[in-house]
């Protein structure tokens, strides 16, 4: 027998039920007096098992052989509802109220996947001058009732920090009405429903009546409020990943000494997460100035916007806006997804706090704290901060719901605005066999024979010749001074500039009493942006650079403040443009970022789903992003590439546009918990 499963994973249905028409008929106006009215509500909860499934063109399904919603365990638990009536202005009538639970009833045999709820007739106050209540919210395990009470104007803006309470062991999550837009007639006007409309028939003046309702056969008038988690929910787990083989190249000789690096991985976490969650799930129109304003995308401008063929800047010389997207035209039927559901009261899309971030940031360097609604871990937070986990614990773990739109699909990293897991860890290196210490410190640059990265070391401090810390390795710094193409200096005897001799050693000394790696400082750097991994050869501030000459297209150029000198600013930037960048790795720690897919991904019009690195010129809203009430599963089952550099363990980790993304296995529930097909990962 065909099951319905109706928004969710716990499917909790609140039931306001009625009378006849005539039993009551309220006044279209405001009430000349205070006056209690009643409703009959039944808190529904779902303990029905779920199965695995496949998506089908990016909509879920559900029939009596395959579901894509699961019920999960002990997720559904109940402590106390409470309920907010608005008017058709959308201002509240009465007070927020609050409805102990006890005695759940157990339905069977009636095919739904609601089998158990809580039946409370409650009464509903209606002040003197007040409309009376024609739609309603309910908030199950709600954080902070006290603050519920708001117009409906503004209650898709307010957030919450916290996705459940904790009583003697037992979660209780946080939830509210499932929000997704009704069948209507004209797809231009239709708003989400955010609020259940109530039915005059559906008041009751007497508390006798409305228990006479409850025994109506098949409860007639009853009114489902269907409601779901704050939390979306996520489980990671990974093989061993295997050795990379590379090696470290001498100079002078360009010999190639094998180096085998061995990840260790310690800690994962869902990076570019959202920080807080709205109390209910959000449509609001994305505006220019980025601030959250009170109005909903109709369901054509949302779909368009979802299913759009293309996303692309604006033309600002004819008229665009900076930083608002252009949509292109939208995808058939055929070619995109459904992400809204009316027959199971459900959608499977949101606009949560990130949809509105004007910028998303490059580089760690844009990460400004508590300037933006997404936080990334750095590598020091990683086991301390609330959010991350040992990298063997693969069990579920709830984080809030973060999505971005066009915006961030346009900015120029969009790869560090959507949420992706972090999977982190340190590399054990050996040197030809040789074991090196813990936490050694090494740098990649450049490919060497087999295509892979070569590896360099941090230079011993005394040596004035860059010799490498390891033994038998070569420096970066050495590697580096062999690339730079632009040093000179002055021959007396034959009186013309010649190019330094890394074989010399008298040469080689000079070169690195002035010479260091790091990062450029941001008078080097300029506009330029460059990810926290990156080094380059820079000389040194305060350093003596008598005799030396930088060749930078215009002429050989002492280093000084003279009319015919090169700024010590301009000798880096040339520096820099002749030996390009190295990436560290600092103490050997790295990670993969792993973009957490959505069910967008798996429409017939993704036209990278079997790709091996993402193209974020065709990602569309939807492909990747957390949605409440959805549980997400992630595997890597193969782990053969380089991860990524981390070169400072207290910056943010915020993945470069210029590194690879790994597509992951994961599946999704939702209220029940919708599921995606299970995949998996090669890093």
């Amino acid at each position: 027998m065909k099951k319905t499963y109706i928004y969710g994973a716990m499917a909790a249905g609140l039931l306001l039920t009625g009378c006849k028409s005539d039993d009551f008929n309220p006044n279209d106006g405001r009430s000349e007096i205070d006056k209690v009215l009643y409703v009959n509500m039944n808190i529904r909860g779902d303990i029905m098992d779920g199965t695995r499934a496949a998506i089908d063109n990016g909509t879920p399904v559900d029939n009596a052989t395959n579901s894509d919603f699961d019920s999960g365990t002990g997720e559904s638990e109940v402590s106390n509802a409470y309920f907010v009536f608005y008017d058709e202005d959308g201002n509240t009538v009465g007070e927020v109220i609050n409805v102990a639970l006890k005695n759940p009833v157990t339905v069977t045999g009636n095919g739904s996947t609601v089998e158990r709820y809580y039946q409370s007739t409650v009464p509903v106050s209606v002040n003197k001058g007040e409309k009376d209540p024609v739609q309603v919210v309910c908030y199950i395990n709600p954080i902070s009732p006290a603050s519920l009470q708001n117009p409906l104007s503004t209650i898709e803006t307010v957030t919450r920090e916290e996705l459940y309470t904790t009583n003697a062991g037992q979660k209780y999550f946080a939830m509210s009405n499932s929000v997704f837009y009704p069948t209507g007639d004209d797809d231009t006007k239709r708003k989400p429903q955010v609020a259940v409309p109530v039915a005059s028939n559906q008041l009751f003046a007497t508390e006798s009546a409305a228990q006479a309702a409850l025994e109506e056969v098949g409860q007639p008038n009853v009114i489902n409020i269907y409601v779901e988690r704050y939390a979306s929910k996520l489980n990671f787990k990974a093989v061993e990943a295997e050795d990379y083989v590379t090696a470290t190249s001498l100079i002078n000789d360009n010999s190639e000494i094998p180096v085998v690096l061995s990840f260790v991985p310690e800690f994962w976490a869902v990076n570019a997460c959202c920080t807080e969650s709205y109390v209910v799930k959000s449509f609001r129109t994305e505006p220019e100035a980025g601030a959250v304003i009170a109005d909903d995308y109709t369901f054509s401008v949302m779909d368009s916007r979802i299913n759009a063929s293309s996303v692309t800047a604006p033309d600002l010389e004819n008229g665009g806006v900076k930083g608002i997207p252009v949509y292109g035209t939208p995808l058939t039927i055929e070619n995109s997804w459904q992400w809204n559901s009316p027959a199971y009261n459900r959608s499977y899309w949101s606009c949560s706090p990130a949809y509105f971030n004007l910028n998303y940031p490059r580089v760690s360097s844009d990460v400004v704290e508590g300037g933006i609604n997404q936080h990334y871990f750095s590598y020091d937070e990683l086991g301390v901060k609330k959010g991350t986990y040992s990298a063997d614990d693969t069990s579920d773990h709830y984080f809030h719901e973060t999505t971005v739109g066009g915006r961030a699909l346009i900015s120029e990293n969009p790869a560090a605005a959507v949420p992706s897991v972090i999977y982190v860890g340190t590399y054990k290196l050996s040197l030809n066999g040789t074991p090196l210490a813990d936490e050694t410190t090494f740098y990649t640059y450049m490919n060497g024979s087999n295509g892979h990265p070569l590896v360099y070391f941090d230079a011993q401090a005394t040596s004035d010749l860059g010799i490498s810390k390891i033994d038998g390795g070569e420096s970066m710094l050495r590697r580096f001074i062999e690339q730079a193409s632009g040093l000179y200096k002055y021959d007396e005897e034959t009186e013309e500039y010649v190019r330094f001799d890394i074989t010399d050693e008298d040469d080689m000394k000079t070169l690195v009493s002035v010479l260091d790696v790091k990062f450029p400082d941001d008078e080097v750097k300029g506009d330029m942006v460059l990810s926290e991994r990156c080094r380059t050869l820079q000389f040194k501030n305060g350093a003596n650079t008598t005799g030396i000459y930088v060749a930078a297209g215009n002429g050989y150029r002492a280093i000084g403040s003279g009319e015919k000198d090169i700024t010590l600013v301009e000798a880096n930037k040339a520096l820099m443009s002749q030996v390009g960048y190295c990436y560290k790795y600092m103490e050997g720690a790295g990670y993969f970022n792993i973009p957490v897919k959505h069910y967008g991904w798996y429409r017939k019009g993704n036209t990278q789903k079997d790709a091996t690195k993402i193209d974020w010129n065709l990602v569309r809203v939807g492909d990747f992003g957390m949605v409440r009430n959805h549980a997400y599963s992630v595997e890597a089952t193969k782990i053969t590439g380089l991860a990524t550099g981390i070169g400072g363990k207290s910056n943010p980790i915020v993945p470069p546009s210029d590194t690879k993304d790994y597509y992951v296995a994961y599946r999704v529930n939702i209220l029940k918990w919708a599921m995606l097909p299970k995949q998996s990962v090669e890093l």
